[in-house]
C-alpha cells in the first residue's frame, strides 16, 4: 500500500502543477469576460463562507459602494463567524468582517447573481451540483 499511496500523491502533485500552469490563461479569459459585464449583483462562494468569500465580498463592496449588491455564501456550516486569524488578516488590509455569519449557497442566491466568483476548482464542481447555476455567470 505505501507504493499506491506514493503514486496517488505524485498524481495529485502533477494535477496541481498542471492546474497552476493553466491558471494564467483562465485568469485572462475571466478578465476578458468581465470587460463586457456590468453586474448589478455579485456572489462570492467558497467552501465554508468564513474566510475567502466574505473577505472578497467586503473588498468588492468597499470598492463599488452601494451601486452593486455584493453577497457571499458557502457549501457547509451555516451560522459560523470567521476565525479570529481571518478577521485579523483582513483588518491589516483595511477590511472589517468580524460581524459576518456564514450561510449556504441556495438556488435563489445563484439566480439573483449576475456574476458568481468561486475560489477553487473543487467548489466549481460543487457548484455544478446546485440547481440554478448559469455557467456563463461563473468566474
Amino acid at each position: 500500500m505505501p507504493l499506491l499511496s506514493a503514486a496517488r500523491e505524485q498524481l495529485v502533485r502533477l494535477r496541481d502543477a498542471i492546474d497552476g500552469l493553466r491558471h494564467p490563461a483562465r485568469r485572462a479569459r475571466a478578465r476578458e469576460r468581465l470587460t463586457t459585464l456590468a453586474p448589478a449583483s455579485v456572489l462570492f462562494i467558497c467552501l465554508g463562507n468564513v474566510c475567502r468569500s466574505p473577505y472578497g465580498a467586503r473588498v468588492l463592496a468597499a470598492r463599488v459602494g452601494r451601486s452593486v449588491r455584493v453577497e457571499s455564501a458557502g457549501f457547509i456550516g451555516p451560522g459560523r463567524p470567521p476565525p479570529e486569524w481571518a478577521v485579523a488578516v483582513a483588518r491589516t488590509r483595511g477590511i472589517e468582517h468580524e460581524d459576518h455569519c456564514s450561510r449556504t449557497v441556495t438556488p435563489e442566491l445563484l439566480e439573483g447573481a449576475d456574476a458568481v466568483f468561486v475560489f477553487d476548482r473543487f467548489n466549481v464542481a460543487r457548484l455544478r451540483r446546485v440547481q440554478g447555476v448559469r455557467p456563463e455567470r461563473v468566474f
